[in-house]
């Protein structure tokens, strides 16, 4: 691709006025054209304004005026503590960007995921190239008119494999991707190929654990609120719940009662993605009739309703992110089972989810469940914080973003050691095999 081949030709770190004027001129373009991206985000995905706004647009709006406000900060060279070993020299360390990012974003959240990321590349100080999932078409698309203008620090490319892979084969320093575990292990092994450092935000099983001491309304309501957020078409969304065996039937009315007040009140169900996808979701739930608890019937195109539904961890269900409004239910016997059980489904699941009101509780799932984040007694929120780092661990991704985070993510921390000793006697040029011996405490202090 000749526009890419002109773009990574050559690097120059920007200024701090540079990266200013950048992030003010991007959020210029969303703020005069926000309208148009919310309409075409929408025809992709069939969602309610408020929905758009408040899962796409304001996290933009946030993660910029984040950097606006706090560049300055951020760019300044950390000092820190020397040595007898590197007496009389400056010590700290300066972040410096890495060059060419290329951010691949996914379809579910298809503006917010490419331009949250985007926000921290070029806070960063680096060149940008975002390519777009070629799946939420119409976003792509405006995507690419709005932003054509900025190629001076960044371009999009659009496109599908053939185009991500001249991405991969280009001049790239650095490469942020979001979406499937699957098309993570391609990404990741391009990179170790070319020795790239990356970034991986991928899914995971998210469990939502249902403790005896937890507040079974405010549990219900949160857990059917996250499952209905964009038809369950979140990487973060609870996945599947786990309660404790004897309160299943009475948590499983509550989750009726909820689910029911959840959906009379909303205005429009957000579409799957596409007819394949819901096909996928179809296939989950041939076989599973008999095992249904509550069923909500839609008669739109390519739209399923909220599905909650008995299941084992050997149902093909329990197989896959399930990424869809389907909520299958679990029980489990004690706290270390529960353990067990999320363990099975998913080593390190991409979010926590834990519903109690004990600190014991909160403490032993916290210790014997390792995900990329946490929450106790909500769903999804942690996402929200700027001041939070964001991001999986082990089979749910590597590395995080939002905030001071993207900032580090998208920099490298360089060690930089100034010597200003200009003494004729300097330690190191009197140590012998005497001496060392002598100077131990002091070298190893």
């Amino acid at each position: 691709m000749k526009e890419l081949k002109n773009f990574t030709q050559s690097f120059k770190p920007a200024s701090y006025s540079e990266r200013i004027s950048r992030l003010e001129e991007l959020k210029r373009i969303v703020e005069t054209h926000e309208a148009d991206i919310v309409t075409a985000i929408n025809n992709d995905l069939n969602r309610s304004n408020y929905e758009t706004l408040m899962a796409e647009i304001y996290p933009f709006y946030k993660e910029i005026n984040y950097f606006i406000k706090h560049l300055k900060v951020l760019m300044k060279p950390h000092k820190v503590k020397g040595n007898i070993a590197t007496f009389g020299s400056k010590n700290y360390i300066e972040k410096r960007p890495y060059g060419f990012v290329a951010v691949i974003s996914p379809w579910n959240y298809p503006f917010q995921l490419g331009l949250v990321p985007i926000v921290g590349a070029i806070a960063a100080g680096n060149k940008v190239i975002l390519k777009p999932s070629e799946i939420s078409t119409n976003t792509s698309n405006i995507i690419v008119k709005l932003f054509q203008p900025l190629q001076e620090f960044m371009l999009v490319v659009d496109g599908g494999v053939e185009e991500t892979t001249s991405i991969l084969n280009a001049n790239i320093d650095y490469v942020f991707f979001t979406g499937s575990t699957k098309v993570g292990k391609i990404i990741m092994k391009s990179c170790a190929e070319n020795l790239i450092p990356h970034t991986l935000e991928l899914g995971g099983k998210s469990p939502c654990i249902v403790e005896n001491s937890a507040n079974f309304t405010v549990a219900a309501k949160r857990l059917v609120w996250g499952k209905l957020f964009n038809a369950g078409q979140t990487c973060i969304a609870p996945d599947y719940v786990l309660v404790r065996e004897e309160n299943k039937e009475k948590f499983v009315e509550t989750l009726i009662t909820e689910a029911k007040k959840m959906v009379a009140k909303k205005e429009r169900f957000t579409k799957i993605i596409s007819q394949n996808h819901y096909n996928r979701l179809l296939q989950l739930l041939q076989g599973e009739e008999n095992n249904f608890i509550y069923q909500q019937k839609i008669e739109e195109e390519q739209t399923l309703g909220l599905t909650i539904l008995s299941a084992t961890k050997d149902s093909a269900i329990m197989k896959e992110e399930i990424f869809g409004p389907i909520l299958p239910i679990l029980t489990y016997k004690s706290a270390k089972e529960a353990v067990e059980l999320s363990h099975s489904v998913c080593k390190n699941p991409l979010s926590l989810y834990v519903f109690t009101n004990s600190k014991q509780d909160i403490n032993f799932y916290s210790k014997h469940i390792l995900s990329g984040g946490m929450c106790v007694n909500d769903v999804i929120m942690h996402f929200n914080n700027d001041y939070l780092p964001f991001g999986g661990v082990g089979q749910s991704g590597i590395g995080s973003y939002h905030g001071k985070y993207s900032f580090d993510t998208f920099s490298h921390a360089r060690s930089v050691l100034v010597n200003l000793n200009s003494l004729r006697f300097d330690v190191r040029y009197q140590i012998n095999d005497t001496l060392i011996g002598k100077l131990k405490y002091f070298l190893t202090k």
